[in-house]
């Protein structure tokens, strides 16, 4: 892998007024496209650092951010001061970061988010956003899971998650070694989703219902065999909400890539290069380089 300089870091400023913390990769080679890595909940942006750096080695430009009050964004606002919810995100946060990419890279777009990040792409837009991917992105309702881990998860999003978030007045997840610390709002929202027939999408409006049964850009969903957070029923339930988009999932296990393990998380590790990161990039090159034929018509 070449290796690439290191990222410039960046603020972005959303329409409801809040400041995002984020970091731009300058592709090393002839740009194919831009990326913009969207976190999982409560994941800061670091973590996808060598993901993002072997993204730009190979001709992307790359942007990835923190959500308000998440990772470095909380340098600019405590998780305990926000009262915006977790469909803020994606409704300002993410959009604002993809118009930030947009600035800095005229070539056609991708979207792609781990979990939650990946969840609610459909509702990105941009005239050049032309393909997404979700990586280990579940319809995380408890009712898709195993019983075992139904009765592990079911007590933690409707109680304990609830009652310490409000105790605290945020989630701190830092001290349950749960990642970052998450906004009382974001958490509770994403509780409530969990118990819902149509998780995430219950929470959302009539006409974002309708963009993202529209959304028709290319997409690939990717699932972790050993990813007990996101089985792949959940990963097959999240697609049916996208019926319009060109999708396709793609299985990886720890056999097949000479992993010992790749879980939620493992994706995104530098062993996985050859493996995941190399078939995934390819995927973005094939679809970026359609110059357009692949964009979003929603």
């Amino acid at each position: 892998m070449i290796e690439a300089p290191a990222p410039e870091r960046i603020s972005i400023q959303t329409r409801d007024g809040f400041t995002l913390a984020a970091q731009y990769f300058s592709p090393l080679t002839t740009v194919i496209g831009g990326v913009l890595i969207s976190p999982a909940l409560a994941v800061p942006q670091r973590f996808y650092q060598r993901w993002a750096r072997y993204l730009s080695s190979q001709g992307f430009a790359v942007l990835s951010y923190d959500y308000r009050g998440i990772g470095a964004s909380q340098a600019h606002l405590h998780p305990r001061a926000i009262r915006s919810d977790l469909l803020a995100c994606v409704r300002h946060d993410a959009q604002a970061a993809l118009e930030a990419l947009a600035l800095r890279c005229a070539a056609p777009l991708a979207a792609a988010g781990h979990s939650f990040g990946g969840a609610l792409v459909g509702l990105l837009a941009h005239p050049r956003l032309n393909a997404a991917l979700q990586l280990a992105s579940p319809s995380a309702r408890v009712s898709l899971y195993p019983l075992r881990t139904r009765l592990w998860l079911l007590p933690m999003t409707g109680w304990v998650l609830p009652m310490l978030s409000r105790a605290f007045g945020y989630t701190p997840a830092r001290l349950l070694r749960l990642g970052e610390d998450v906004p009382l709002q974001a958490m509770l929202q994403w509780c409530r989703a969990t118990q819902h027939a149509e998780y995430l999408f219950a929470e959302l409006n009539p006409d974002e219902r309708q963009r993202i049964a529209r959304f028709s850009a290319p997409l690939l969903a990717c699932h972790f065999s050993d990813d007990w957070y996101a089985p792949r029923s959940t990963i097959v339930d999240l697609l049916t909400h996208y019926p319009s988009a060109r999708s396709e999932m793609r299985s990886f296990t720890p056999a097949q890539t000479g992993l010992t393990e790749i879980g939620h998380f493992g994706a995104f590790r530098s062993t996985a290069e050859a493996s995941i990161w190399r078939p995934v990039c390819a995927w973005l090159a094939s679809q970026l380089r359609d110059d357009g034929l692949n964009s979003n018509t929603a």
